[in-house]
């Protein structure tokens, strides 16, 4: 049976519990359970694809405005959100410029931390997030400088730099649209 591929661990594990008691895939009992499981899989399946497809023909629906197009790429406003776990409340995260490179947007951040007054240490979400305005819809990476706890808590998106001079020569090709110049 691989109908547990098809779940989340979280609800594979009861299943597969209650078939072992059934007696084992083979069993009557067994099928009996799967089968309304399938057909229960199927369905949502075929709904979210029902779902998928009202949206591409709504009038939301993606590049239904083609001067909103360019390279392929939906222009939008776009939020930009870094969260990072970080050893206190005292540290803080700014996101300071946002660049296209390539087929890519990188947001460049600064992590500090505030050294005046007593500070619990217990790990703490740090955030900042900026709007960018006109911009291709394109996959963002966060570069950050100012990590100086020996730990790393962030997602893959993430890259934690020494100096912005460790990327600054992507720049030579890249736009900046963030801050914007007057």
């Amino acid at each position: 049976m691989k109908l547990t591929r098809l779940l989340s661990l979280g609800l594979a594990l009861p299943f597969l519990a209650l078939l072992s008691a059934c007696g084992g895939e083979d069993s009557e009992a067994a099928h009996e359970v799967e089968k309304p499981m399938t057909e229960g899989i199927a369905k949502m399946q075929q709904e979210r694809e029902a779902k998928k497809e009202a949206f591409a023909e709504s009038e939301q629906g993606p590049y239904k405005n083609p001067e909103n197009v360019s390279g392929g790429a939906q222009i939008i406003n776009k939020k930009l959100t870094l969260k990072l776990d970080v050893p206190s409340p005292a540290w803080s995260v700014k996101i300071t410029e946002v660049w296209i490179v390539g087929e890519e947007m990188w947001a460049l951040a600064t992590l500090s931390e505030n050294k005046e007054g007593l500070v619990s240490q217990v790990v703490t979400e740090a955030q900042d997030s900026v709007t960018v305005d006109g911009v291709p819809d394109l996959p963002v990476s966060y570069y950050v400088i100012g990590k100086t706890f020996n730990w790393e808590k962030a997602g893959p998106n993430v890259k934690f730099i020494k100096t912005r001079n460790d990327i600054a020569t992507n720049f030579a090709q890249a736009s900046q649209v963030y801050p914007q110049s007057e």
